[in-house]
């Protein structure tokens, strides 16, 4: 009893304490906080959902370096703290060239505490100088990082080797960087180049060109290869959102400005037919049940007319008859207007695709280019690179889109879209002979593997150009003499119980059918009369 009291007393002290701590926070936040700290803009990092972590943790989580708070505690990753501090001593040198201090990177750091916490989801638990330290040393790491890419050689990571001697491999990190989980401010990054540079002009053009070729390094498109600079850093708030949009952008405001076109039209026009056709059906109907009442009335037939059919109405099996017509209507017409789910997009493979004559061509742009011709049978898809990162990459992206878009999930939708298509190492090989597919992997099985153990979405959506797309191959192929045939041979010769047992449902039907109507209608009488 003493103890449950002492335990309740200290957990009393403690929730007092916390509650205490709270209140000093609020205190402190509310007076130091100014207006751009607030409306700085939404949430740019989060955590990676749940569902994605169970099915590959790793692509998700940090494996060597950890930036931003979400994994700074994490013991499998303290190596790397030793190479993050000899970047920021380096850093740190080359401010004191241009007559700064590190010290005055971690007061900025402390100035834009707010604006720093209010970029991630979750609650950042820690005081404000550590925090500050932390961002200061993380950027000072990414910095140097990115430096690597400005070289024309290629990205170099001379300068970091482990205790044995080796060097740290480039692919690690970068796949590291990439994370959804593993972002940092860019606008950190920015500031730190204007220390250092003699206008912020100089510093936006240095970042602009150490970006461009990182994305060139990471993108899973020969899209991004041709940029030249990228104008207004600004607008990004972290790596991983600058890829998203540079991949994706276009073809957003491709699928939003369809949306609303398509809106505004379908709602004048369904305004306007709607009110004129309700006044001539109105009218049409009222004088239609006039007459066919007083005709009824003068010959006397309702008993006939009305009666009994309404008792056969009332005895016909409607449970069976619905049953019957609704699994009917599911097989062969779905429902339209309904986004098509993950596992239920259904599109034949490359290999498929290619027997029944349809033709692959790659394409220089970005998501926008896919299309289906349907009059030369040509596939048209954008060329598609795959090395050691891609996977990470992609699935981040994905993630990304998932949690901070809340439009049309396109990028998610072409993945499930090239998921659908590439089935084993052979479709890999033909897209590889069409131009469609890059590699540097093992070998094409490595592709299709990557492909196929891709996340589902986490949320349905509808993205119409690739539905569209979708739709027309799908109607292509079904129109093939070749695999109607083969499709017959599947449905009605192995699997001939599916049709006995649909005609079975049907016999049965009509059997029932047949009952009731003679149980009103009286069939032994009618047929002594007509006999």
């Amino acid at each position: 009893m003493e103890a449950s009291q002492e335990a309740s007393a200290s957990f009393g002290n403690r929730s007092h304490c916390d509650e205490v701590r709270w209140v000093l926070h609020v205190k402190r936040t509310l007076e130091t906080m100014n207006e751009e700290d607030y409306s700085r803009g939404p949430v740019s990092i989060f955590g990676v959902p749940k569902s994605f972590l169970s099915v590959k943790p790793e692509a998700y989580i940090p494996q060597i370096v950890a930036l931003g708070p979400y994994h700074h505690w994490d013991r499998q990753l303290y190596q790397m703290e030793h190479y993050k501090l000899a970047a920021t001593k380096r850093i740190q040198n080359q401010l004191q060239l241009h007559g700064f201090t590190f010290q005055q990177i971690v007061d900025y750091c402390v100035l834009k505490e707010h604006a720093i916490r209010s970029c991630y989801h979750r609650h950042i638990d820690l005081h404000v100088d550590t925090l500050a330290w932390m961002m200061a040393i993380d950027a000072s790491f990414l910095l140097e990082f990115l430096r690597n890419f400005s070289c024309e050689k290629g990205p170099s990571m001379s300068q970091m080797t482990d205790l044995m001697g080796i060097k740290m491999a480039c692919n690690s990190i970068l796949r590291d960087v990439v994370m959804l989980e593993n972002q940092i401010p860019l606008f950190l990054i920015r500031k730190m180049l204007c220390f250092q540079r003699s206008s912020s002009q100089a510093a936006e053009d240095e970042l602009s060109m150490m970006l461009v070729r990182f994305l060139k390094a990471v993108s899973p498109f020969t899209a991004t290869q041709s940029l030249a600079r990228i104008v207004q850093v600004k607008r990004y708030a972290h790596l991983l959102q600058l890829l998203y949009c540079i991949i994706v952008a276009d073809a957003k405001d491709m699928c939003s400005s369809s949306n609303n076109n398509n809106e505004i039209e379908c709602v004048i026009d369904a305004a306007e037919s709607n009110n004129e056709q309700n006044k001539v059906d109105s009218q049409y109907s009222t004088q239609l049940f006039d007459s066919v009442w007083s005709s009824a009335s003068a010959l006397h037939i309702m008993n006939l007319l009305i009666v009994k059919p309404i008792e056969f109405l009332l005895k016909v099996p409607w449970p069976v008859v619905t049953a019957v017509f609704r699994g009917v209507s599911r097989s062969y017409n779905p429902i339209p207007g309904e986004p098509l789910l993950a596992e239920e997009i259904e599109i034949p493979s490359v290999t498929e695709l290619i027997k029944s004559g349809v033709k692959f061509a790659a394409t220089e742009g970005d998501l926008r280019t896919i299309e289906f011709d349907t009059k030369t049978a040509t596939f048209y898809l954008p060329t598609m690179l795959f090395d050691a990162n891609s996977e990470v990459v992609l699935r981040n992206l994905v993630a990304y889109e998932t949690v901070a878009e809340p439009g049309p999930l396109v990028f998610t939708r072409y993945t499930e879209l090239v998921n659908g298509i590439i089935d084993t190492k052979e479709d890999v090989r033909l897209l590889r002979r069409s131009g469609v597919v890059q590699h540097w992997m093992k070998n094409d099985e490595e592709v299709a593997k990557l492909w196929n153990g891709m996340s589902r979405s986490a949320r349905p959506t509808k993205v119409d150009f690739l539905d569209k797309v979708i739709s027309d191959v799908n109607g292509y192929y079904n129109s093939r003499w070749s695999v109607r045939a083969r499709r017959f041979i599947k449905n009605y010769v192995t699997g001939s119980w599916q049709v006995l047992t649909f005609l079975a449902a049907i016999l049965l039907l009509l059997l029932t059918c047949v009952d009731a109507f003679c149980s009103v209608f009286l069939c032994s009488s009618l047929w002594s009369s007509l006999v």
